[in-house]
């Protein structure tokens, strides 16, 4: 292992330690956590379908344990509730109630002062050739 190998993966952990810590302190402004936002602009962004704990699963590649804890959290603040699927009484589609909708504005106005400030003057095309290498990085670590 080189110099270069444990600061590359060092610089992945500290990364990922800043967004947890700025994703706390930004999505505690709206009165959630990042990952109740995450779930929360997924479900608004496929609003017009049935999302099921499985999709949320798939997602943002938590496990399902996670997800009903998530969920629970989130219907218990009243920014979800559940609806029993017509096909299978067995699974419930996930949708966002008023009190849901209406945080979304907050939410996005967090989420847009993290990326601000994580992008500084960052120009787009070295984003986009970022978000590449990441995509490649996470095909190579699912095998």
């Amino acid at each position: 292992m080189t110099e270069w190998d444990l600061d590359f993966v060092g610089r992945f952990i500290l990364l990922g330690r800043c967004l947890q810590h700025l994703g706390y302190s930004f999505f505690q402004s709206a009165g959630t956590t990042s990952s109740q936002s995450g779930v929360l602009m997924y479900l608004a962004l496929n609003e017009s379908k049935d999302v099921y704990n499985k999709d949320i699963e798939k997602a943002f590649q938590i496990r399902p344990s996670s997800v009903t804890g998530l969920l629970e959290r989130l219907e218990r603040q009243d920014y979800i509730f559940r609806v029993p699927s017509v096909e299978d009484a067995r699974l419930k589609s996930i949708k966002l109630t008023e009190k849901g909708r209406a945080i979304m504005h907050e939410v996005l106005e967090a989420r847009q002062k993290l990326l601000t400030q994580l992008k500084g003057d960052i120009p787009d095309e070295d984003i986009r050739k970022f978000i590449a290498i990441c995509d490649e990085m996470i095909h190579h670590a699912k095998g």
